[in-house]
């Protein structure tokens, strides 16, 4: 499995480690309405992509789509995030579930590099796709 990355490693992430390995919104962040996230499943099973919209109240409007076609319509419907729920972290693994971008191009580099292959020094690896909502 692949290590988290760093903040060289994709300094364009929004959400970043922090030395304890805890993730915090950088505070120059903090309005995260216009950021493109990578929201997993909660069994890593499955991600989706999209943007967040607006925030109403103590939560946030999220536009998602479909990361391979962005514009093909109609789109679902728009869903309420508690910024809670976009801190969550996996359970069982302790990973970040949302994992927030500046731009679209920033957020389908980070994809492409998750599904990198990642080969140590003489021996083989296999990759582990994210799959695709249905």
């Amino acid at each position: 499995m692949r290590s988290a990355p760093t903040e060289q490693d994709h300094p364009d992430r929004a959400v970043r480690p922090n030395s304890k390995g805890r993730h915090v919104v950088k505070s120059q962040m903090s309005n995260l309405v216009g950021m493109f996230l990578v929201l997993d499943s909660t069994d890593h099973e499955h991600y989706r992509t999209g943007y967040i919209a607006a925030a109403v109240g103590n939560c946030y409007l999220i536009q998602f789509d479909k990361a391979e076609d962005p514009e093909e319509r109609p789109l679902p419907p728009m869903e309420l995030y508690t910024l809670d729920e976009l801190n969550g972290t996996c359970q069982n693994c302790g990973q970040k579930l949302a994992n927030l971008f500046k731009t679209r191009a920033n957020m389908m580099r980070w994809i492409a590099w998750l599904n990198e292959p990642e080969k140590p020094a003489g021996e083989s690896s296999k990759v582990v796709h994210l799959r695709k909502p249905h």
